[in-house]
């Protein structure tokens, strides 16, 4: 079974608690390029490291706030930042 790639990921996990977010009126704002390199990991392992990162930020982030997800190519390598309108970023 090939590995998802994390955009893919990150997409999943987001349309999965997006519920909770609704929930919380939290404006979500993702930026997820297509062509991000192919991620040499544990499927699974990824996939919880995704989710614990964006329910962090759901968690942290008030009511009506707003969370960024942006992942993005850096010298062939992949980089994920949720961060809550308050600029922390995990």
């Amino acid at each position: 079974m090939p590995i998802p790639t994390i955009g893919t990921l990150t997409r999943d996990v987001i349309a999965e608690i997006a519920p909770l977010m609704q929930e919380k009126d939290q404006i979500l704002n993702v930026r997820i390029p297509e062509d991000l390199p192919d991620v040499s990991a544990d499927a699974q392992m990824l996939r919880q490291a995704v989710l614990n990162l964006v329910s962090n930020a759901m968690k942290y982030t008030p009511r009506g706030g707003r969370i960024d997800i942006t992942a993005l190519s850096e010298n062939s390598r992949v980089r994920s930042h949720p961060a809550r309108r308050s600029e922390m970023s995990m």
